[in-house]
């Protein structure tokens, strides 16, 4: 086929993508058959590749960072076969193209995402902050293995040919097991966010690798009342000490169910103005600026580029945004550097949260504001 033939060590390609799922019997009401269940980490999505001795990083947007992780890059340059099973090649020349996760990691422990950004983008990148904020590569899948592309092999085929793999720290292999009650489900989701996680990710056995898209082959499963990824798409001047600085923040989601030429139309959802330090705001004012496509005077219409994640208290339908729905207490938890615009959350998502809240609640809320 066409699109695995484009696949190749060193040339990025579209990551698959994660449906959500809000509870540990709904899942197993859906799938009825034991699933691959791992860890769902809070880091940065990217991918390995490695040709010969020539290694390169790539972002969820597909761009080069490398540079960003230079003891991941070295330490993928002296992975090795734990057998010679798989290819007649030598064991030093081993080529692939892997999917995992960067976290900042330290004793056993992850990290909050704040302090993985400190490394993002960093153009002088110093041994002290990579002593201070280590890091480590949780490969969870395989896309191709020395000239042989993979993403029609089954998922439990891939994690085979994983585990063949003798990653060099700091890149390790995800741990997983095979779940197929609520009780199971339910004990691991405890197990990961005792150990810092989000929660976990649940996945079809059986499933292909499907570059680009969203679907329940995999699903996450993070919170009752989960965070919202969504795009600024209005920015406002502040009062008092931050005056003269964007600091609140209109943000939107994406309406796939009324789209324009295959074009997500984009949805108001909310409005926030805290989560961010003072440093963060004068950054995110300059990046707001250089994007601006329309001055209002007291606040600026942008490009729908920056994407944040948002943590709310609750959710009610509302007149104020387009989207019908405006989100509780709203307050920036990331700016989300690794993301864009097509990996922001959909409307059908804030009402599938909204329809979940009414039920753990036994009310429906018809709020307007």
């Amino acid at each position: 086929m066409l699109h695995t033939a484009l696949i190749k060590p060193l040339t990025p390609m579209s990551y698959m993508l994660a449906d959500v799922i809000f509870s540990a019997k709904e899942t197993v009401d859906y799938y009825q058959k034991p699933l691959i269940c791992e860890f769902k980490y809070d880091g940065i999505r990217a991918q390995i590749h490695k040709s010969g001795h020539q290694i390169r990083l790539f972002s969820r947007k597909l761009s080069d960072i490398t540079n960003t992780f230079p003891e991941l890059a070295n330490a993928a340059d002296h992975t090795k076969l734990r057998s010679s099973s798989l290819t007649s090649e030598s064991l030093s020349n081993i080529d692939f193209i892997l999917d995992g996760e960067v976290m900042a990691f330290q004793r056993d422990k992850p990290l909050r995402f704040q302090e993985l950004q400190k490394r993002l983008h960093k153009k002088n990148l110093s041994e002290q902050l990579m002593t201070e904020i280590p890091l480590v590569y949780v490969a969870f899948d395989i896309m191709h293995i020395n000239g042989e592309n993979l993403i029609e092999k089954s998922l439990r085929e891939r994690k085979e040919i994983l585990s063949s793999i003798s990653f060099k720290k700091p890149i390790i292999s995800s741990t997983y097991k095979l779940v197929s009650s609520e009780e199971e489900i339910i004990a691991m989701f405890g197990q990961s966010r005792d150990i810092g996680h989000e929660g976990l990710v649940l996945k079809d056995p059986n499933s292909h690798y499907h570059p680009g898209k969203r679907g329940r082959y995999w699903v996450k499963l993070k919170k009752e009342l989960d965070t919202i990824d969504a795009v600024i798409v209005i920015a406002e001047y502040g009062n008092g000490k931050r005056a003269g600085v964007l600091s609140d923040y209109t943000f939107a989601v994406r309406d796939d169910e009324n789209n324009n030429n295959d074009t997500s139309t984009l949805r108001t959802i909310g409005k926030a103005y805290s989560g961010l330090t003072d440093s963060e705001i004068l950054e995110m004012t300059k990046r707001l600026k250089s994007i601006m496509t329309r001055d209002e005077g007291i606040r600026i219409i942008v490009k729908p580029e920056i994407v944040i994640e948002v943590a709310f208290d609750g959710l009610q339908k509302s007149n104020r945004h387009d989207s019908g729905f405006a989100l509780r207490f709203p307050r920036i938890k990331n700016i989300r550097k690794d993301k864009s615009i097509l990996d922001i959350d959909s409307l059908q998502k804030v009402k599938q949260i909204y329809e979940k809240q009414t039920h753990m609640t036994g009310k429906i809320s018809n709020q307007t504001s």
